[in-house]
């Protein structure tokens, strides 16, 4: 979602009052700002690749240098560009992808939007396709589901985790995340602990031997943003960070060894986004300030951690991906080849490629997935 959308929904009705609204604008698959709007189920395209170019500006008021033509460079192994990738569900186009990952090696995307069919129009659910192009199908949809920000996969792509500040079901109030088999077919289970906390980013971990979930919430007694991780198999949900610095945290990237990186969409005096670095154990601090981006917010680390990728909003180019070199700073910025577009939202890494799925809600009219490799 765009700044506008974003504002809208979240800052000036609160976090509560938004999930409802976010619950209304998603039923009727809106999603509009002064440069761009979706109109639900427009007309089906068929699926395409594009070839990725680049440009300045993109993050606000940070300088930004760009590469050639494949727009990636630095260290070997790293995205050489995007393809663009338009998949169809049940014969028809789903609409308004919210956040998109791939299984571990990256050949297929999972990914979050509505329902493009005439049979289900509208209805939230789990999706997936492969990354090299095709139509979509159907994972898992419908309730308990009603705004699904965020999605990632379980590090041997055996499950799907979905987070859903907004979900349906009275034991969930202020919403929970959710487990689904990816083999299609299966149903959603609540993670133990998740339920109230208004999840919205997450992503998975390996943590030693086991997988853990990490998350961007709010604490539903006191209204404070927070910074959770979770066992995947549910249980105690842990404080990573509590309230200020924080204001709305959103997407988050997981180091190996359980830093973090958390996009916070109004954490800055310029009401952009600022990028907080969170070391295990320790304090938020600045890594990136006066970022524009959309929402759900989209970070991911490249496989060897050295690359922060951002999904941001320039206002006169569109949505980009922007690359930071952690070591140099250097930043290279990533935009689609074609029109312009301005819905840009979630963004993961495959658990075991450098391939990366890159989500816009309005791209072709009804939004569209990208992968990056």
């Amino acid at each position: 979602m765009t700044d506008a959308r974003r504002e809208t929904l979240w800052h000036r009705t609160g976090p509560v009052a938004a999930v409802g609204a976010l619950a209304l604008v998603a039923a009727a698959q809106a999603c509009s700002s002064s440069s761009s709007s979706a109109t639900g189920a427009a007309t089906a395209t068929t699926g395409k690749t594009t070839t990725a170019t680049t440009g300045s500006g993109g993050m606000g008021g940070m300088t930004t240098s760009t590469t050639g033509t494949g727009g990636m460079g630095g260290a070997g192994g790293m995205p050489t560009g995007p393809l663009a990738v338009t998949a169809e569900v049940n014969g028809a186009q789903f609409s308004s992808p919210f956040d998109v990952t791939l299984d571990p090696t990256g050949k297929n995307f999972f990914f979050t939007a509505l329902d493009g069919s005439m049979a289900n129009l509208g209805v939230p659910g789990v999706f997936t396709a492969p990354a090299a192009g095709g139509k979509a199908s159907v994972v898992a949809e419908g309730g308990p589901l009603v705004a699904p920000f965020g999605i990632s996969t379980s590090t041997d792509g055996m499950t799907i985790f979905v987070a859903d500040p907004a979900t349906n079901e009275a034991m969930t109030d202020g919403g929970a995340i959710y487990s689904v088999s990816s083999t299609p077919g299966g149903t959603f289970k609540a993670v133990m602990g998740t339920a109230g906390t208004l999840p919205r980013g997450l992503q998975v971990s390996k943590q030693g031997n086991a997988d853990v979930i990490y998350y961007t919430g709010y604490n539903s007694t006191d209204s404070l943003p927070e910074v959770y991780s979770v066992p995947s198999a549910g249980g105690v949900v842990a404080k990573i960070a509590e309230g200020a610095p924080l204001v709305d945290p959103s997407g988050i990237a997981v180091t190996n060894s359980g830093d973090c990186f958390v996009a916070d969409a109004s954490g800055s005096a310029t009401s952009l986004a600022v990028i907080y670095r969170i070391p295990k154990g320790g304090m938020p601090s600045v890594a990136f300030d006066s970022i524009r981006v959309g929402y759900p917010a989209g970070l991911a680390l490249s496989e060897d951690e050295t690359q922060l990728l951002i999904s941001t909003l320039d206002p006169a180019k569109g949505s980009q991906v922007i690359q930071i070199d952690l070591g140099t700073m250097k930043q290279t910025v990533l935009s689609p080849a074609g029109s312009p577009f301005w819905e840009p939202a979630g963004l993961h890494r495959a658990a075991s490629a450098n391939v990366f799925g890159w989500a816009d809600a309005t791209a072709q009219n009804t939004g569209t997935v990208f992968v990056i490799k």
